[in-house]
């Protein structure tokens, strides 16, 4: 479903259809709280993250659509003196994992209770061939998802598997972990 925001400063649309909006130009020295500070006057937020490669780029995930509204309907936004530009994103922050090498007797549920010490799982997925086997686990926040990257190794039923955060083809950058 899409929503449309009239602007009344000068009568233009604004079309969005995700609680997400992306943020450009950010002064490279500014830390998250004090972003968290500025983008949480919209409404609550649930997740953001920033690009690797790309600090001064960002995307603020809102609990609702309507804060994302308001902050895209916004006129100037300055954090640290610094204008910065906001815009509807095509994509929420990335809160899924894989990892490979996975044996096939590995139930689902061991799966989940394993990776639910860094947070709530809200999905498993599966695939592969004899050779090549993997799993997808979606957390409910980038902040689970990020604290999976905190510990160095992880050891699965005696087998030291390696971690990646996925980020879909359609994605857009690095995803910081």
């Amino acid at each position: 479903m899409e929503f449309v925001a009239q602007n009344n400063a000068n009568e233009s649309e604004c079309k969005i259809n995700s609680n997400s909006i992306f943020i450009r130009s950010l002064n490279l020295t500014i830390t998250d709280k004090e972003i968290k500070n500025y983008f949480s006057q919209f409404g609550p937020i649930i997740d953001f993250e920033r690009f690797k490669n790309h600090l001064h780029l960002l995307i603020i995930k809102f609990e609702n659509l309507s804060s994302a509204l308001a902050a895209i309907a916004e006129q100037t936004h300055k954090l640290n003196g610094r204008k910065v530009l906001v815009s509807e994103s095509d994509r929420d922050p990335v809160t899924t994992i894989f990892f490979k090498s996975f044996h096939q007797t590995d139930k689902n549920e061991n799966i989940r209770n394993y990776f639910s010490r860094f947070g709530n799982v809200i999905g498993i997925r599966r695939a592969g061939r004899k050779s090549r086997h993997l799993v997808w686990i979606e957390f409910d926040s980038l902040i689970s998802c990020s604290a999976v990257f905190k510990e160095r190794e992880h050891n699965f039923h005696s087998r030291n598997i390696t971690i990646e955060k996925y980020v879909p083809k359609s994605g857009k950058g690095d995803v910081i972990m």
